[in-house]
């Protein structure tokens, strides 16, 4: 300022206050306005440049109004005609003024208005003109204000004194808008202060953009909040939409915000596989030195933590991510991340990729100085260490394989650069400028032959393509689930769009190394006719070398021990039991079925029953691979392992909850991580009821033989991938010997159960064991069954054990448990090692040779009848069809994933459906963790194809336990998502709420305590709140009358809306003609018995359609007023359309027209009957097997039989 005034020298006309401190915008500019003396006053920011007839178009927009009090700019980003503000309009979302800048970055030639003056409520302070009268009105900026909407404030200000705003898009600026830190940390603030002002009194625009620019502009300020650095918020700010496709504008941002231009962009896509993922990218940074790269993650909805990990990494400028909701496939996923690069090179890489020193550095050699030269690809290795990749060659069929698989690494022929045809696109380097002029892949192509395709259109282009085999990385290879889903559609579309015109070169790379074609074409072969060969067997495909049929045999993968094998090792697999007899049975014929590793079984009962021993003795008795260990009381988890451990004869030692069903090659696939990993002393599978990484989000299956084929999937899938954990979850736990050798059994300090598996691997990590997951073996868990049938308090029981935990490792005694934690930072100086002995049956149990029984001495002896069972007990139901039978005895929810494995047995499944409003379903969720008290409740949301971020708002909470999501992948309405969430539940309460709800405090319990109170009460509904307080709902009624006119049918309604909530016709409990189904609790067996909601209706009428089908089944329809819970009513886009409201009232009357009295009354039938829904998947008819409860349960056993509605016609 000094050096302006001294080159002006102009001080007359420039004056200068100085200020102690920064007194913020506001407190600034009352200084100047109160120093100024013109009939004008200019407010502008110091960072903006003026161009050309700027002023004097805004003082003619003043003289030829003279009701204008302020005048504002049209103003754009540096070097470009991109707007900033071209006026503020007035938004409204959520009961709140949100202003916000009108096609924000958008180039003025685009938008008509932009350079016409028009009238609006408010611009911005950068650049205002102020007239001097409204200055003796209004005096000046409300300073209550920090750094954020006073400027508005002073345009209603003006408004509200009777003048005009007006924008002028002939007065141009430059802007360079501030970004700095802190520049929005009082937003929020300064926000409710407007409100709290201006709310009621200033009107919102209508403008159908408002909302959508609201909320964008919210979700930008959070993100600013969290990263003033991310370049995600200021282009979210900037209006910028991945979605709409702006990619150039965010590359454009994005390089405003690097401090340096990346040589190389290194874009991967990404769907599950989190372990992969996060040793790719550890890989990455550990080998990349020297070249300036940015990684690029392009996630396709992963459902397994990979989208949180990611949204950490990015938060610390690690990586950018692009997160889609739903599974784009490779081709388009790459492409999103190639449209944001700023590298002069792509490099596309899979996920499933380790990279080895100097790996791109020696790509960049054979690019650099090279025009000609359009691709380079690597050498693959598979983790074994044979060749996975060495180049791709074209067949005398025309069909492109990979060349020398499995080859030696070192072989000559395999570390030639060589120009090929193509290569793999699971690492290759292109130019960007090639790659954005070819269009990059292909997206027809399904996650296959996109990159081939690339290659042949690169070639087209007179480039070449160079294999490097100087740059090697390892490369798991199609872990990614459906990876082969598309492999016919993918073949038939490549086959048409090149034909049979492709060249074969595979002869001619082998003429010019010196293979024999004869081996390679034999063994692409046998692989495309399905033969596997073991990544482990090495190939010579010199010509004189031994013939290819005695390489395969020799190399074949030997590590699987052979069953029939003497030298094979035997498996002692130790299962607790305390009584669940049916769990147990399927658990044994689930082993029986898929081993065939040489094992035996050590049955360990804990104080069952009689009926239940009986039942066990029965089913082993005629298997001599089993042994029975009898307590007369029950030793807890650890005392009764111990004891099996104890007992057990085999290598390797078992764990294994009774509550499981285990899998094809379950055994082989644990066994074989130990010959993989020789310093592994400890395994276990992955589950669909376990916390921590052994979980699979995406187990979805209804009965065994679902179960299975998922298992079987799965198992392809991820054949052969494992990951390192701190710990393992004891339900299965394969255990070394020499780990038990070294510190002994579990620490029965724990008692009934809990940590003690946790402990133990902890101890095993102290003694050098390593702890590893078989990613690729699947077992179902029903879990913690027999803490649910003992009446076990199982949070209590996690608390006090974690207190013990805390103890024993010597951890911070404050530090709390987290839901689904099990596993903690070991501090190894503090850490205890310790060895417990095993347990010496012989002094506390009797062993009885005959029967393979060692029987606690307390406990009483059975001797067997002719027919081998025990006598002298009563026997349950004989098993007539094995695993089969055993399995359908078994309910349906058997195989429903729970929410998360440490919360104990809910009571209430909560059902949310949603459809788009985000910032409502949050806050509905807050009313709910807030308010539900110490009620136990599962949460299940079933989003109806959001997208407004509400998918990844869901799978956030979902991957922290709070809740579990279930994704349409088009709006299937009302009805069909709450029968889904129904499908799902496991509680005996279903309560269904609408996501635009916020619950009041004991809303839940009244609810609950009119239904365990009155066993007839199948309905209950909530008393509804608008906003403001007014009655929305308290019960329905039929509507006889409207406007005095008598209807010719009755029609429901609210009779009580807009009515005072303290009045006393709204506060009292009754049976109401129905309740709305905004929020209610509905027993389930009612709720499955009536077939669920009748999804002939869409968005309305289904919830009286249910109220009047379970009065008619004799149940009661209750309203409770003390259960309050705010409603904003109809919030969810298309609620109220004319025509489907039109056809539900229709289906309604056709139904229901004459089921009324004269009275108006419902006509209960007696004795009552069941209407089902027509169409409904709970309905066996309707998609799927019914779960409705059979014909004996229920209240009404006679009238339990399916009766269609006479009005269904």
């Amino acid at each position: 300022m000094r050096g302006l005034l001294d080159t002006r020298n102009t001080s007359e006309s420039i004056r200068v206050i100085r200020n102690r401190e920064n007194l913020g915008f506001a407190k600034a500019c009352n200084q100047g306005i109160r120093s100024a003396r013109g009939h004008f006053v200019l407010l502008l920011n110091n960072d903006t440049v003026v161009t050309a007839g700027w002023l004097d178009a805004l003082l003619v927009e003043m003289e030829q109004n003279k009701k204008v009090g302020i005048a504002g700019s049209c103003l754009l980003y540096p070097g470009s005609t991109r707007i900033q503000h071209v006026g503020v309009s007035v938004g409204w979302h959520n009961g709140v003024l949100f202003p916000y800048h009108v096609h924000r970055l958008r180039k003025v030639e685009h938008v008509p208005d932009a350079l016409r003056s028009r009238k609006l409520k408010a611009v911005t302070g950068a650049c205002m003109l102020v007239r001097r009268e409204i200055l003796d009105v209004v005096p000046g900026f409300d300073e209550i204000y920090l750094n954020g909407y006073e400027d508005i404030d002073f345009c209603f200000q003006a408004l509200k004194a009777g003048f005009d705003i007006h924008y002028c898009g002939k007065s141009q600026v430059y802007h360079h808008e501030s970004m700095s830190k802190g520049r929005h940390d009082r937003d929020g603030e300064n926000l409710w202060r407007l409100n709290k002002k201006w709310n009621g009194i200033v009107e919102p625009d209508e403008d159908e953009m408002t909302t959508h620019a609201a909320l964008r502009e919210i979700a930008a300020r959070e993100e600013l909040q969290r990263n003033p650095d991310s370049y995600k918020c200021i282009s979210m700010l900037q209006g910028i939409s991945l979605e709409r496709g702006d990619y150039d504008e965010a590359r454009e941002c994005r390089m405003g915000r690097l401090p340096a231009v990346p040589v190389v962009t290194i874009v991967i896509p990404t769907y599950n596989n989190l372990a992969l993922t996060t040793q790719c990218l550890k890989s990455i940074r550990d080998t990349t030195s020297g070249i300036p790269f940015e990684i690029i993650c392009v996630d396709n909805a992963s459902s397994d933590g990979t989208v949180e990990f990611l949204k950490r990494e990015e938060s610390l400028n690690k990586l950018v991510l692009v997160s889609n909701g739903q599974n784009l496939g490779f081709a388009k996923a790459c492409n999103q991340g190639a449209k944001l690069a700023l590298g002069k090179y792509l490099v596309f890489l899979n996920n499933d990729i380790i990279a080895l020193d100097g790996w791109l550095r020696e790509m960049l050699k054979c690019m650099d100085g090279d025009a000609s030269v359009g691709m380079v690809g690597s050498k693959l290795l598979y983790p074994q260490g044979t060749v996975q990749h060495a180049g791709v060659a074209f067949g005398e069929d025309g069909i492109p394989f990979h060349i020398y698989r499995f080859a030696d690494p070192e072989a000559a022929y395999v570390n030639r650069t060589r120009e090929l045809s193509a290569v793999t696109g699971a690492c290759f380097l292109v130019r960007r400028e090639v790659f954005s002029k070819l269009g990059g892949f292909d997206e027809k192509y399904e996650n296959g032959l996109e990159d081939i395709d690339f290659c042949l259109r690169i070639r087209e282009q007179a480039l070449r393509i160079l294999y490097c085999p100087t740059s090697v990385l390892y490369h798991m290879e199609s872990v990614s689930e459906g990876r082969f889903n598309k492999t016919l559609d993918n073949c038939r579309y490549f086959s048409a769009k090149w034909g049979r015109g492709l060249n074969a070169d595979d002869e001619r790379i082998c003429a010019e190394d010196g293979t024999d074609i004869r081996r390679i074409r034999h063994l692409e072969a046998s692989m495309r006719q399905g033969m596997g060969y073991s990544r482990k067997t090495v190939i010579d495909y010199r010509i004189d070398s031994t013939p290819l049929c005695e390489q395969l045999t020799a190399s074949r993968d030997l590590t699987t021990p052979n069953p029939s094998s003497n030298k094979a090792s035997l498996l002692s697999i130790v299962i607790l039991s305390l009584n669940q007899s049916e769990w147990t049975r399927a658990c044994l014929e689930s082993i029986r079925k898929h081993s065939t590793l040489p094992y035996e079984i050590i049955l360990v009962d804990n104080g069952s029953s009689s009926r239940t021993i009986s039942a066990l003795l029965d089913f082993t008795v005629n298997d001599p691979r089993i042994s029975v260990i009898l307590n007369a009381r029950n030793k807890g988890f650890a005392g009764g392992n111990n004891q099996g451990m104890a007992l057990a004869q085999g290598d390797y030692i078992l764990l294994l909850n009774n509550d499981t069903l285990v899998t094809a090659e379950w055994l082989e696939g644990l066994v074989k991580v130990f010959a993989d990993y020789p310093k592994v002393g400890i395994v276990g599978p992955m589950s669909n009821h376990v916390a921590g990484p052994q979980l699979v989000e995406s187990a979805r299956y209804g009965n065994i033989t679902e179960m299975e084929a998922f298992a079987s999937r799965w198992r392809k899938d991820n054949c052969g991938t494992t990951f390192s954990v701190p710990a393992v979850i004891g339900f299965c736990m394969l255990v070394r010997r020499r780990v038990i050798d070294a510190i002994g059994g579990l620490d029965e300090l724990f008692g009934v159960g809990n940590f003690e598996d946790i402990d133990y691997c902890y101890r095993a990590f102290l003694a050098d064991h390593e702890i590893r997951v078989a990613r690729d073996v699947f077992i179902h868990h029903q879990g913690s069954l027999t803490f649910k049938a003992e009446n076990v308090d199982y949070v209590r029981l996690m608390k006090k054990n974690w207190e013990l935990f805390k103890a024993k490792w010597g951890l911070d005694p404050g530090l709390a448990l987290a839901r689904g934690q099990r596993t903690v930072v070991l501090n190894k100086e503090r850490a205890l090692r310790q060895t417990i002995a095993l347990p010496d049956l012989r002094e506390t149990h009797e062993y009885d040779a005959e029967m393979k029984l060692w029987r606690g001495r307390s406990t009483k002896a059975y001797p067997l009848n002719k027919t081998g069972r025990k006598a002298g007990l009563p026997v349950e139901r004989e098993s007539r069809g094995g695993i089969a039978t055993t399995a359908e005895s078994l309910s349906a929810s058997a195989f429903q994933p729970p929410v998360t494995a440490n919360n104990p047995m809910p009571r209430i499944s909560i059902i949310i459906p949603t459809y788009q409003n985000v910032d409502l379903t949050r806050q509905c969720l807050h009313g709910i963790l807030h308010n539900k008290a110490d009620i136990p409740c599962e949460i299940i949301v079933v989003d109806n194809h959001s997208t407004d971020g509400t998918e990844l708002y869901l799978r956030e909470m979902q991957s922290k336990g709070i809740l579990r999501a279930l994704f349409n992948p088009m709006n299937a309405g009302f009805a069909r998502a709450c029968n889904q969430g129904a499908q799902v539940a496991q509680c005996p309460f279903l309560l269904f709420l609408n996501n635009d709800t916020f619950p009041m405090k004991g809303w839940m319990q009244s609810l609950l305590q009119i239904a365990l109170r009155d066993e007839n009460a199948a309905i209950i509904g909530s008393k509804l709140l608008y906003p403001d307080g007014k009655v929305q709902h308290a019960g329905m009624e039929l509507i006889h009358y409207d406007k005095g006119r008598k209807l010719a049918r009755p029609v429901p309604g609210h009779p009580h809306r807009f009515a005072d909530s303290n009045a006393a016709e709204v506060n009292q409990y009754r049976e109401p003609d129905m309740v709305t189904g905004a929020c209610i609790l509905v027993r389930k067996e009612v709720f499955f018995l009536l077939g669920g909601f009748d999804e002939v209706y869409r968005n309305g009428v289904e919830d009286v359609d249910l109220c009047l089908r379970a009065r008619c089944a004799g149940y009661k329809v209750v309203y409770q007023p003390e259960s309050v819970v705010f409603h904003y009513e109809g919030q969810s886009p298309g609620r109220f359309d004319k025509e489907p409201v039109c056809k539900n009232l229709s289906i309604y009357f056709a139904r229901w027209g004459n089921q009324f009295g004269t009275d108006g009354r419902l006509l209960i039938p007696q004795p009552p009957r069941i209407i089902r829904s027509q169409t409904s998947l709970l309905v066996g008819d309707h998609g799927g097997p019914s779960m409705a409860p059979g014909p004996s349960s229920g209240s009404n056993g006679e009238g339990l039989r399916i009766c269609l509605s006479r009005f269904s016609k």
